[in-house]
């Protein structure tokens, strides 16, 4: 049985070996997925970061629990 790392490098494999017809090794694949990770990561934290600052902006301090909500 695979695991989910296992078949999303073989998802990544498959997408972009058709689209761009070329033939990508596991390692291309997993890269690929650690810097689509590691990406949304850093948006994450910004995103993190900017509600931190609009809360102290708005002289206010709320709960972690409030923040966190989109």
């Amino acid at each position: 049985m695979k695991n989910d790392a296992s078949d999303i490098i073989e998802h990544t494999l498959d997408f972009w070996g058709k689209r761009t017809g070329k033939d990508l090794s596991r390692e291309d694949a997993r890269e690929m997925v650690a810097n689509v990770a590691g990406f949304f990561q850093v948006l994450a934290e910004w995103d993190r970061k900017a509600r931190m600052e609009a809360c102290y902006e708005d002289g206010e301090k709320i709960g972690l629990d409030e923040m966190t909500q989109p």
